[in-house]
């Protein structure tokens, strides 16, 4: 599939059809890795590497359920009152 390249502000972006995102996931909002391989451009979702998961003490904060794709938290703490 051909793209152009677009004038974004002081940037250059290219705008990515919706079907390649979904095939991999990946939705408005979240984060990509950006390198070069060999002259090309790849865009993938991020890698995270989890903790192992043991007991946790008593009263201690849900931990976080962040998906390699999103870098997002599903578990995020209430705040104070």
């Amino acid at each position: 599939m051909r793209v152009s390249v677009r004038k974004m502000g002081n940037c250059f972006g290219i705008v990515i059809p919706k079907p390649f995102l979904t095939r991999i996931g990946v939705a408005a909002g979240d984060a990509l890795d950006l390198s070069l391989d060999d002259g090309r451009i790849v865009l993938y979702p991020p890698v995270v590497i989890r903790a192992p998961v043991g007991p946790r003490r008593p009263g201690a904060l849900p931990r976080p359920m962040t998906t390699p794709w999103s870098g997002r938290s599903s578990a995020t703490p209430a705040m104070p009152t």
